[in-house]
């Protein structure tokens, strides 16, 4: 199954003046230049912080496709998804897949100034994880959802992701589900 934004979010997105053709498939190319200088009108933080929000409904999809029906648990699964340090390796399994637009986007979030670094995680991890959410946010606002799923699956591809008692980073020494 292709992982597709959650029909709510993108019908909501839709009534937005963001459209997606009819068929529901392919998005329309006028809509995505349109939105394209749309997109590069907020600034770095703005757009780190709505990426983040579009980055949690990713994850909180996936977790629930999982079947896990506790709400604490998954919780737990998705603060693994959401650290910094799982963010900037998910960068680097993306990094390579992306266009120029795509790479201009993830290196404005990640050369933004002003980021305070919270003490759980590294500058370079911070700073990696805010470029990704930069990213995902730009292709949220250009209409691209099935660009946002396809680098998701590559950043988080399934099985690696928490379902199979690994984090999402690969790490397997604890919090075994």
């Amino acid at each position: 199954m292709g992982y597709v934004i959650l029909n709510t979010v993108v019908s909501a997105h839709r009534r937005g003046g963001r459209s997606i053709r009819e068929d529901g498939d392919t998005v329309a190319e006028e809509r995505i230049s349109e939105n394209a200088a749309h997109v590069t009108a907020y600034g770095s933080a703005a757009m780190a912080y709505f990426g983040d929000a579009v980055f949690e409904l990713l994850v909180r999809r996936r977790l629930i496709e999982t079947g896990i029906s506790d709400a604490g648990k998954l919780n737990r699964l998705a603060a693994e998804y959401v650290r910094a340090g799982a963010q900037s390796k998910a960068m680097g399994r993306i990094e390579g897949c992306l266009s120029e637009l795509e790479l201009a986007e993830y290196k404005r979030g990640r050369n933004a100034s002003g980021l305070k670094v919270p003490k759980s995680a590294r500058a370079v991890e911070y700073r990696r994880a805010t470029g990704l959410e930069v990213l995902f946010a730009g292709l949220f606002l250009r209409g691209e959802y099935d660009r946002i799923d396809e680098l998701f699956g590559i950043a988080f591809p399934p099985g690696g992701d928490g379902t199979d008692g690994s984090e999402p980073d690969g790490d397997n020494s604890s919090n075994k589900i």
